[in-house]
């Protein structure tokens, strides 16, 4: 057998090399292509992207909208503003108002005129921790208010949330109950502090209940019965402060359910309200 010359063994060599690398490397290498090529290149185009994402929007299935959004804005920069909104609304409808502000403060952030996105921002920060005390919400409402101070006139949604925000700044004081004088009232005369209150039934029960155990343990020290005193007594004192730790308690709720109240008067006075769109039924803002 003829012995191969070095340059052709060595060139053989090297094709052997090149197809095996090739053989291996072929897929993996296609498939990355694949992966990292827009996908509405491969299978949708810009109209049928849009459309599903507004079609799973106006049918309530806002967490799949929320994804053909994003994928709309990484696609197509040029719809990227608008996408981010609808983004932040499909949240908002869901319920997800933390996520709706992380998103709107980052477009602030970025265009501190961007008057839409100052809109979305203030309602979804009305309309989060709604059943929290209105104490605890204090922050957001007002860090809402301040947005709607600042949009541009010429345009009625948006003259509706600034005069919304002029009400919240001019509003009367709101009546407190003061919570030391009720839970100071109940431990005189257990019930009064509830009275005071307006809560005439809880302050009756409390008085009755407690002034009862405090009669039978009465009775039962006086009758030689002193275990069954104490432990009648000891139900007494629970109750006792109980009734004292109610007034208190439900003189600040009184107070925030005040606030939430007067809050509500405003926002249904200007329609202050985020109404996602629905079919044949046009949504707010």
């Amino acid at each position: 057998m003829p012995k191969r010359s070095v340059p052709v063994a060595i060139g053989l060599r090297f094709f052997n090399w090149g197809f095996a690398m090739f053989r291996y490397l072929f897929w993996p290498i296609l498939l990355v292509l694949i992966a990292t090529q827009p996908l509405p290149l491969l299978a949708q185009s810009l109209a049928e992207v849009e459309g599903l994402a507004k079609d799973f929007y106006l049918r309530g299935e806002y967490y799949r909208s929320v994804t053909e959004y994003q994928r709309l804005a990484f696609y197509y920069p040029q719809k990227a503003a608008q996408a981010q909104l609808m983004v932040a609304r499909a949240l908002m409808a869901g319920g997800r108002q933390a996520e709706a502000i992380a998103l709107l403060e980052k477009r602030v952030q970025l265009n501190p005129s961007d008057w839409e996105a100052l809109m979305l921002l203030g309602l979804a920060q009305l309309d989060q921790d709604q059943a929290a005390p209105f104490g605890l919400r204090q922050t957001q409402v007002e860090a809402a208010m301040a947005h709607f101070s600042r949009l541009p006139s010429g345009e009625p949604m948006r003259e509706r949330l600034f005069d919304l925000s002029q009400d919240w700044r001019e509003r009367a004081p709101v009546a407190r109950p003061n919570p030391a004088l009720a839970g100071g009232l109940s431990a005189v005369i257990p019930g009064a502090g509830s009275a005071y209150l307006g809560r005439w039934r809880e302050g009756s029960y409390a008085f009755l209940i407690t002034g009862l155990f405090a009669l039978g343990s009465r009775e039962a020290y006086q009758s030689g019965q002193p275990a069954l005193g104490a432990v009648l007594g000891g139900f007494g004192l629970v109750f006792y402060g109980g009734n004292i730790y109610l007034a208190v308690n439900s003189a600040h709720k009184l107070g925030d359910q005040n606030e939430a109240q007067q809050l509500e008067q405003y926002r249904r006075k200007q329609g202050a309200f985020f109404i996602p769109e629905q079919p044949q039924k046009p949504g707010r803002y």
